[in-house]
């Protein structure tokens, strides 16, 4: 059974390294795996959790690595000049040389959608903690 300290310490070490696919994709299976732990009914309780918590939906679907899936993708993300005042150090200084651009871990799907990874798989972490 996978205990939600597992589950903070690797959202911990993704955010020190937000643009990890490595330690995204850890965070991902320990979520997964979470979602049918200690139930009864392990596909019921995925079930449920899947619809009624869309970034878990997405989390199981990443974890299930089929070719169609959605999957874990670094890509440059365009940044307003609003933007550019909230961005950590680093970050501002790739977005002067990089066409107003950062990389950002994201989640791309097969159909061209996409999300911010961190952001996604934070929803996820709070939604098991409920």
């Amino acid at each position: 059974m996978i205990e939600h300290n597992s589950i903070h310490a690797a959202l911990a070490a993704l955010e020190a390294a937000p643009l990890s696919r490595k330690k995204a994709m850890l965070l991902v299976l320990l979520l997964d795996e979470a979602t049918g732990a200690g139930a009864d009914d392990p596909l019921a309780r995925r079930a449920e959790l899947a619809a009624a918590h869309p970034a878990l939906a997405t989390v199981m679907d990443l974890a299930a690595m089929r070719e169609t899936g959605p999957r874990l993708v670094l890509e440059p993300v365009a940044v307003d000049a609003a933007e550019a005042a909230v961005l950590r150090e680093a970050d501002y200084m790739v977005s002067l040389y990089n066409g107003a651009t950062v990389q950002r871990l994201r989640i791309a799907w097969a159909d061209a959608r996409r999300a911010d990874a961190l952001d996604l798989l934070r929803r996820a972490a709070a939604a098991l903690e409920r």
